[in-house]
């Protein structure tokens, strides 16, 4: 992979991608098409409700995004260095895989991603794991959790192998 791309926005619309600097070309596409979003380092303060396919979104570096609304095509949310997010919403039913870096004001996380696989949490407020992941493969996590369910021993053990 090369890093040296700088990128702000990149937009997979079935075939195509695009990438801009500016958010309004965004909104030049059909929201309701769009399947694979990056939106980084962007002064914006949501995420578009009309991304309706939505399955995959990863968000660096937006720290006026303050909740991740309830998509419900969403199947992978990466989310790093949003310092003002507080919430994800917990209807997110088809979400399996979530990844939380560096966003520290989130505290909790919803009990209903039933589809989850891979949880992935570092440096926020989150201090507890649910044992309704039943689908859950990968878990990793650092010192802000302090309560696992016995359940997810094994998992912890063999991701740290």
């Amino acid at each position: 992979m090369n890093y040296k791309i700088l990128y702000n926005i990149r937009i997979n619309n079935t075939n195509k991608v695009y990438y801009s600097n500016n958010i309004n070309d965004l909104y030049k596409n059909d929201l309701t098409k769009i399947t694979k979003l990056m939106i980084n380092n962007l002064n914006i303060n949501e995420i578009d409700k009309r991304l309706i396919n939505l399955e995959n979104l990863i968000i660096i570096n937006c720290n006026n995004i303050k909740e991740i609304p309830k998509i419900n095509t969403l199947k992978v949310l990466h989310i790093n260095k949003c310092d003002n997010l507080i919430n994800i919403n917990e209807d997110l039913i088809n979400l399996e895989k979530l990844n939380i870096k560096n966003c520290i004001k989130i505290k909790s996380l919803s009990n209903k991603y039933i589809k989850l696989k891979e949880l992935i949490i570092e440096k926020t407020n989150i201090n507890k794991i649910y044992d309704t992941y039943n689908n859950l493969e990968v878990l990793q996590f650092d010192y802000s959790i302090n309560s696992i369910p016995n359940k997810y021993y094994n998992l912890i053990f063999k991701n740290y192998i």
